[in-house]
């Protein structure tokens, strides 16, 4: 078929193979196992400019051409010496050399596979996994910070989640393949030129010393990503024809919302567990009993004594002369940042109409009060810049100590503005700043500075100085922190205090045994430090006599709230035989909350009404008992008292973000038997050990 815009062409799409390397030797990209239907060689190093979309040897490409195979000089003087011996004897050497450096699978075949996963007649390499992670990695890492690593996504699972995406994509691409679709070349064009990432925005056109540019700075090339995009826009064309016909049935919407919105009312009676004070002496072989059952509770932390050293800008800074012309030239270059701008003190109000906003003015301009004659709150703002108000600092910053000004019309009404005071501003001057510059520059100095003292430490260290030896040569100090536990508590409780991002150095000595010493290290705020760990005291389990008080303690709580649960499964069985709730509660001295409505999903925290007591109300009806403890402070008991139905006739808003939302999800569920399908359809075999070896 031609190949126009926007067209699918029926013919399978050639596919590209490859091998890469990533410590060991690894498959690079999906293969096709047995003979290849066609190859498209890769252009060479030079290129130059060709139309958008032309065609070039074999191959589509975006924009570039290659230079035709064969041609130039060099090729021309191999192919004129080739037959001498002296070439032959040169090959010789080289084909041998290969060999040696460990590159001899030409002849042996290839090395240990790497293969974790197969789909149909396409291989899954750990190194495809692997660059999946990554992503995702990076994805995750741009909503919980730098700090997700990749140990904590392992333990999340997201390499088997990565593989799991991958042989989705795969499948896909077998279903591209079976449905006779090719996506036409004009079509990735197109794709691509829609892009605002390679448009120009001066022409409005695809540029493609843009395109290029992002190849090159993503590490890929022009035929590997025309091939990701024609895979990409044939999973969306099959994706799109399985999930077109997707909705929700109106009766499914409906019902949806009767189940969401119904609302229950319920008479909560919460039992206290301190208002239990009459408590049996607890018996000796009693305390013993709870402090084994709460050994936890009771045991002492590992404690380890620490020798710190800490390389920190602002143990250099104060030594770092600055001569007067650099901190001149710095305040020159910093001018902006001591410009004190003017300031007022501004009073506003804001009402619906231009009009209003007139006789307003006019009122208060005749001497009556603002607020009196707006009949409204007035609203502050107490020395504030002009940026700091976008919507009137203009008009504000226009009028005299006084004067008022308006209106003037915003996304909020129109304003009236009366100027109370004014601040002036100013530039200060250099002697003015002169410290406080002084200050900045050193520390930028000794930033500076600390590394290459790092650097030093680091070597004296390596050449077998001791710990104190080497400080002392480069004028640091030795700390020393006494006990310290895993969370930076000393024996005593009180936490660890002086050190910038103690958390980084705690995380490095607890992987030191008694003794040990770590390399030189930078904290996240930018410090180097060498921490040693001079002792290790393991934990233990405080014996009773170290922690009688807290053990009796925690004893008492335990029969606190054991007299409330028996209290309460008094309630409850008296409310389930009719008694009535208001009697019951003030026979015990306790009171009677009669809830909101609330829905399965409402927070009713706040009315000691836990969510497993919620869910149970709406396993109820009505006149049903549900009772549950609160935490370790009581126990609650709850009687359902009233249903709310929901009206789904009165809320059609809702209902219609509710079948969106109910469409999406029918989608997704046919999406996911079609892909179950493929799998039925097609051979998939996953390599648990190969992923446990890599991952």
């Amino acid at each position: 078929m031609t190949d126009q815009a926007g067209a699918v062409q029926m013919k399978f799409p050639t596919r590209v193979t490859g091998r890469s390397r990533l410590g060991a030797k690894r498959s690079s990209n999906r293969r096709m196992r047995g003979p290849a239907q066609s190859a498209c060689l890769p252009p060479p190093a030079r290129v130059r400019p060709l139309p958008v979309g032309a065609r070039a040897g074999c191959c589509y490409i975006i924009g570039l051409r290659p230079l035709p195979y064969g041609s130039g000089p060099m090729l021309q003087f191999i192919r004129g010496t080739v037959g001498s011996w002296l070439v032959k004897i040169l090959f010789v050497l080289l084909i041998a050399s290969f060999a040696v450096w460990g590159i001899g699978d030409i002849f042996r075949g290839q090395g240990p596979e790497t293969t974790v996963a197969e789909v149909g007649p396409f291989e899954i390499s750990a190194l495809e996994v692997e660059r999946e992670l990554q992503r995702q990695i990076g994805r995750l890492q741009q909503t919980l910070g730098p700090e997700f690593t990749l140990e904590q996504a392992r333990l999340l699972g997201l390499p088997q989640q990565s593989l799991e995406q991958l042989i989705q994509r795969a499948l896909f691409e077998l279903a591209v393949r079976d449905a006779g679709l090719e996506v036409g070349t004009s079509l990735v064009q197109q794709r691509m030129q829609a892009q605002g990432g390679f448009v120009d925005p001066t022409t409005g056109r695809f540029n493609a010393d843009l395109f290029r540019r992002f190849l090159l700075s993503n590490g890929l090339t022009e035929e590997g990503y025309v091939a990701f995009m024609r895979e990409q826009i044939g999973r969306e064309l099959i994706s799109s024809a399985v999930a077109a016909g997707a909705r929700a049935p109106d009766r499914l919407v409906r019902d949806l919302y009767r189940h969401q919105a119904e609302g229950r009312v319920a008479d909560i009676i919460f039992v206290a567990a301190d208002r239990f004070t009459d408590l049996p002496e607890a018996a000796p072989n009693a305390l013993a009993e709870y402090h084994a059952n709460h050994s936890v509770q009771f045991t002492a932390p590992e404690l380890r004594t620490l020798s710190l050293v800490m390389v920190r800008p602002q143990d250099f800074a104060a030594d770092i002369d600055v001569p007067t012309e650099t901190l001149r030239a710095e305040f020159e270059a910093r001018i902006d940042e001591f410009v004190e701008p003017e300031r007022r003190t501004v009073t506003q109000v804001v009402v619906e109409s231009e009009d209003e906003a007139r006789r307003i003015i006019v009122a208060a301009e005749g001497g009556g009060d603002l607020a009196a004659v707006a009949g409204a709150e007035p609203i502050t703002f107490d020395l504030a810049a002009e940026d700091d108000l976008p919507d009137i600092g203009a008009t504000a910053f226009g009028l005299a100590a006084g004067e008022l000004g308006g209106p003037v019309q915003s996304a909020f009404g129109w304003h009236v503005i009366r100027v109370d005071a004014i601040q002036a501003g100013g530039e200060a001057g250099f002697d003015d700043v002169r410290d406080e510059v002084l200050a900045r520059v050193q520390t930028d100095l000794a930033v500076d500075r600390i590394y290459d003292v790092a650097n030093e430490l680091d070597d004296l260290l390596a050449g077998g100085a001791g710990l104190g030896d080497a400080a002392q040569e480069l004028g640091l100090t030795v700390s020393r922190i006494d006990a310290v536990d895993a969370e930076g508590n000393r024996s005593d409780g009180t936490p660890v205090e002086g050190i910038a991002d103690l958390g980084t150095v705690l995380d490095t000595a607890l992987g030191l045994a008694a003794g040990e010493q770590s390399l030189v290290t930078e904290t996240n705020a930018g410090d180097f430090f060498v921490v040693r760990v001079d002792g290790i005291e393991p934990s233990r389990l405080r014996p009773l006599e170290e922690v009688g008080d807290q053990v009796r303690a925690g004893w008492q709580a335990q029969q606190r709230l054991a007299q409330a649960d028996a209290l309460a499964e008094e309630l409850a069985q008296r409310l389930e035989t009719g008694a009535d709730a208001e009697t019951l509660a003030a026979e015990h001295g306790l009171d009677v909350l009669r809830t909101e409505a609330f829905t399965r999903d409402a927070d009713t925290a706040a009315q000691n009404l836990p969510p497993g007591l919620r869910r149970g109300l709406f396993a109820e009806v009505v006149g049903g008992v549900v009772q549950g403890p609160v935490g370790e402070v009581g126990h609650t008991v709850a009687r359902l008292v009233a249903v709310e139905p929901a009206d789904p006739d009165a809320a059609e808003t809702v209902l219609r973000r509710l079948e969106a939302t109910a469409t999406q999800q029918v989608a997704t569920d046919l999406l996911a038997q079609f892909v179950a399908g493929l799998r039925g359809s097609h051979d998939v075999a996953v390599y648990p050990e190969r992923m446990q070896d890599e991952f």
